[in-house]
């Protein structure tokens, strides 16, 4: 019924997608970034967008967590049509539901930014509701996307669900170039509206080529939908806890000095490149056998699977971490200063980036850990670790802003993000026994002192390098970097390393 891939060829192609699509996310911050800067206006976008982002982000992470481990629990007992009619009546379920959560929030757009918000003004306040309402219905396209990916990844069908959410990148580009000198942050909201549909579009195309009819029923009482949803529950009481991060740090609004929230939005989105790139890509592509094998009980490759995950993501994400670290200041100069964005908002976005880098390995790792957890079943445990990692955000936040301000906010996150993956490691290891810690903390240890060895030489080399443009010297120095961090792994025969590359070799190989 649907086309497959490995597991191998699944985070390739992931992998690839998120690259492009993370490569226009840049184009689209350093368009808004040149139109509207660290502003006050796009701070008020940002509070308007924080919810229906929310929601759509909740939708991503709960509904696959949810649905793929019951469809192919069912595809395996009672096979293929079984497992489609469940999909069809949680489809129609699930769409009606997003459809009034949409209304809703369209509906109580004023007592939800006056709850959020407020501290702001008159004015600020009905632009604030008006950009609300408008992007209310990205909800709706959010949730039916998720549904439609959720079923292509279970049937290991990659390629167009992670294409697809390039159009939001793509639309939003588009919008504010031609309509912002008129519409200012209105601009933006048609933006992302516009890319929702079209993301939602491009995977329901492939529903229509060849595929079990479609029909609308709705079965409140299917033994499978009342699995599915009171697993549900629990998994997005989880996903919103852990989304509460972005509603803490926006409502700091009125304690930092103007811009910090469009920097820190600007900081995060180069923070979020390897998170996307590797942490999202490999979670998605390795949790349909990680469902696989939980169903079947088969404790040695889910441990297998999951140590590899994680120690390829850290073998990856640290050197990133360390670049963004080394040369935070130089990379969002040359990505973000012109037009309205000046040195002043360069100085807050860079500043943001250094302290988020610091929990940077622990957002990527944390994103598999909640997939085994899921494939698992074993939801209450993530409850409990996310919520004490959240009272720690909301704690440290109140405690560092008072001292560093925006930086202070930005490693609040960090923190909590590294208490959450440590609490969550021991206690899986307590669930199942052994998770393969030693060789993961050993790829954490080296893997971190190659990449400060050879990213500090890097960082030297960059302030004696007066008098050579900006762009020659961050390439000449990360370059270098580079340069000396790979030869180190290879001296030294990091495994992850020499694994990946014979991969990389067998995969050219075969296609020649």
């Amino acid at each position: 019924m649907f086309s497959r891939q490995t597991v191998f060829q699944a985070s390739t192609i992931l992998i690839l997608a998120a690259l492009l699509s993370r490569v226009l996310g840049f184009v689209r911050e350093m368009v808004i970034a040149h139109f509207l800067g660290a502003s006050l206006t796009y701070d008020v976008f940002l509070v308007s967008l924080t919810f229906p982002s929310m929601l759509a982000s909740i939708f991503l992470y709960t509904l696959p967590s949810v649905f793929i481990p019951v469809y192919m629990k069912e595809k395996i007992s009672q096979g293929d049509d079984s497992a489609w009619t469940y999909f069809l009546n949680f489809l129609n379920i699930f769409a009606c539901i997003s459809f009034l959560v949409s209304i809703s929030l369209f509906s109580f757009a004023p007592f939800v930014i006056r709850s959020y918000a407020p501290s702001l003004n008159s004015e600020q306040l009905v632009q604030a509701i008006r950009l609300l309402r408008v992007l209310s219905a990205i909800v709706f396209f959010a949730g039916l996307f998720t549904i439609f990916k959720s079923v292509l990844n279970a049937n290991k069908h990659f390629l167009l669900p992670a294409i697809a959410p390039l159009f939001l990148n793509v639309m939003t580009i588009i919008s504010v170039i031609f309509l912002t000198n008129s519409m200012a942050a209105l601009a933006l909201a048609l933006g992302w509206l516009i890319g929702y549909f079209f993301q939602l579009l491009t995977v329901f195309w492939i529903f229509t080529k060849s595929r079990p009819p479609y029909k609308f029923f709705i079965d409140v009482h299917d033994r499978l939908l009342k699995n599915t949803f009171s697993a549900l529950l629990l998994i997005t009481i989880v996903e919103t806890i852990g989304q509460l991060n972005v509603v803490i740090d926006r409502s700091f609004v009125a304690f930092l000095p103007e811009g910090s929230i469009s920097a820190l939005s600007y900081a995060s989105t180069l923070n979020h490149l390897p998170i996307a790139v590797l942490g999202i890509t490999m979670a998605t592509s390795i949790f349909p056998s990680l469902a696989e094998y939980a169903a079947n009980k088969d404790k040695k490759n889910l441990i297998q699977l999951y140590s590899k995950g994680v120690r390829f993501v850290l073998a990856i994400t640290i050197p990133i971490a360390l670049i963004l670290f080394f040369f935070a200041g130089e990379i969002v100069t040359l990505l973000f200063q012109r037009g309205a964005f000046n040195q002043h908002a360069t100085a807050l976005t860079s500043s943001a980036l250094k302290m988020l880098t610091i929990g940077l390995a622990a957002f990527v790792v944390h994103v598999i850990l909640i997939k085994i957890f899921y494939a698992m079943n074993n939801n209450v445990t993530l409850l409990i670790s996310t919520f004490f990692a959240l009272i720690l955000k909301v704690v440290l936040s109140i405690w560092l802003v008072k001292i560093f301000m925006l930086q202070g906010l930005a490693l609040s996150t960090s923190l909590a993000a590294i208490f959450n993956v440590t609490l969550l490691s021991l206690l899986l290891r307590k669930k199942i026994g052994n998770i393969d810690g030693k060789r993961i903390v050993f790829t954490l240890v080296k893997i971190s002192v190659l990449s400060i060895i050879s990213f500090g030489i890097g960082r030297l080399a960059i302030n004696y390098m007066g008098g050579i443009s900006l762009i020659f010297r961050i390439g000449f120095a990360i370059g270098l970097g580079s340069i000396i961090f790979v030869s180190l792994v290879f001296i030294f025969k990091v495994e992850e390393f020499v694994v990946l590359s014979k991969k990389i070799a067998q995969t050219i190989e075969d296609q020649l």
